[in-house]
């Protein structure tokens, strides 16, 4: 009996789940170098990095800030893959929406005095970050579904 046998049957389809994570993590880090946004100030661009990290202050100060909540909803998916598929697939179906938010905001905070810019345009950043987020969706939806199916045919060869 082979050891990658012996794994499957712990870890039900954990070549997939590798798959899914390591499409959803790429295109995260991507999205880091690329411009998520521009604002109303002198063609200013915020990087996918900088919104990633600074907007961790966001949904308390203002409400396209709200948004940045979507990273920790999509970590909490990625960690919970492994051993509650449903769990990340609820997870990362919240983080879909909360993403999606931001491209209906109109304006930003852009300084720690409270100064708001108007959002002038998406750029390659914020829809890789979507990607990612939908990406891990799509995956986790397909694993879930995949082990239940299992799961059920498991069930009738015991009956």
């Amino acid at each position: 009996m082979s050891n990658w046998y012996k794994m499957e049957r712990y870890y039900p389809y954990k070549k997939a789940k590798l798959v899914v994570v390591g499409i959803s993590v790429v295109l995260l880090l991507f999205s880091f170098t690329q411009p998520a946004f521009y604002i109303a100030r002198e063609d200013h661009e915020w990087s996918g990095v900088g919104a990633f990290f600074f907007g961790l202050f966001g949904p308390l100060l203002c409400t396209s800030g709200v948004s940045w909540l979507a990273n920790p909803a999509l970590v909490f998916a990625w960690v919970k893959l492994r051993k509650t598929p449903k769990v990340s697939v609820v997870a990362s179906f919240v983080a879909l929406p909360i993403a999606g938010f931001f491209a209906t905001c109109h304006t930003v905070m852009v300084n720690e005095a409270g100064g708001m810019a108007g959002i002038t345009g998406l750029e390659p950043g914020y829809y890789l970050w979507i990607a990612s987020i939908s990406a891990w969706f799509v995956g986790s939806v397909v694993i879930y579904v995949l082990e239940q199916r299992q799961l059920g045919k498991l069930q009738k060869v015991k009956e």
